[in-house]
This record gives structure tokens, sequence and C-alpha cells, in this order.
């Protein structure tokens, strides 16, 4: 199975791609949340084909380089390659061991993914801060009427 090895800005983060398809992008519902403003909603998708892995740029405003090359079509991936989106870096790594091949600890992988989710979602999901500290000031203005503080 492949995985990319988060190099920046969580180092060490593996996200292992166990799929046919994943979305690259800051919306909350892509496969892998980038969570930098600079950062298309749906900036890039990894995808396999037959065994084979290709990267995409999605017309995201500030590219997708694959060893600081942009792309500009469907780019195949190579072990090693460096996969940068703005200020994102990663090196997808392929295990050359096959489908049957023993897979490292599971429960590390698992974890650096959860880890980084919560992380992720957290930074990522602005309105929802904007929604709530609207839905506190409306309620604070509301019990702030003198006639119903001082009947």
């Amino acid at each position: 199975m492949a995985t990319l090895q988060v190099v920046k800005p969580d180092e060490g983060t593996q996200i292992p791609l166990d799929g046919d398809k994943f979305i690259l992008g800051r919306n909350p519902e892509c496969g892998i949340v980038i969570p930098i403003t600079s950062v298309s909603r749906e900036h890039a998708q990894i995808v396999r084909v037959d065994g084979h892995y290709f990267i995409e740029d999605k017309q995201s405003r500030n590219g997708t380089f694959v060893n600081n090359q942009a792309i500009t079509n469907r780019t195949p991936l190579k072990n090693n390659d460096k996969i940068r989106i703005c200020d994102f870096l990663a090196v997808f790594q392929e295990n050359d061991g096959g489908e049957d091949a023993p897979e490292e600890p599971t429960n590390t992988t698992v974890e650096a993914v959860l880890n980084q989710s919560s992380h992720l979602l957290l930074e990522s999901q602005p309105a929802e801060r904007l929604r709530g500290l609207l839905e506190i000031s409306s309620n604070l203005t509301k019990t702030l009427q003198l006639e119903q503080l001082f009947p």
C-alpha cells in the first residue's frame, strides 16, 4: 500500500493511500485536508489506476508540483516523489512488497491519521466558529434588554 509521508507542516504524519481516489484540499470533506488558506478547496487529486498512482491538479490557483515541477495534467507518481501544494510538502512512498506484504505498525498509522484529522478539522472550520460567535452575540444582546432585567 502506498502512503504520503508529510514533511511540512506536520512532519512524520503518514497518510495511507488505501483507496482509488483521494482529493487534496482545504475543504473539510476532502480525503486529505490541508488547512492552509492558499490551498484551493479541491486543489488536486491522487488516483490509482491498475495499481499505479497518478496525481492531477484540479485547476487550482497556486498549482501542484511534483519534484519542483508544475504539473498540468495527470502525472504518474514514483517512489519518493515530492508533492508540494503551497506550504504543504509530502513524499509519495510505495510499498514494493506487493499486496501480501505485512504492514508496519497499523496502530501508529491510524493514530497519526486521527491526530491529523482532528487537528485539521479544528483549523479548517472558520465558518462554524464565526456562526457560534454570532449566536453568542445575538443571545447576549437579547438578555441585556433592561425591560427584561428590571421589570
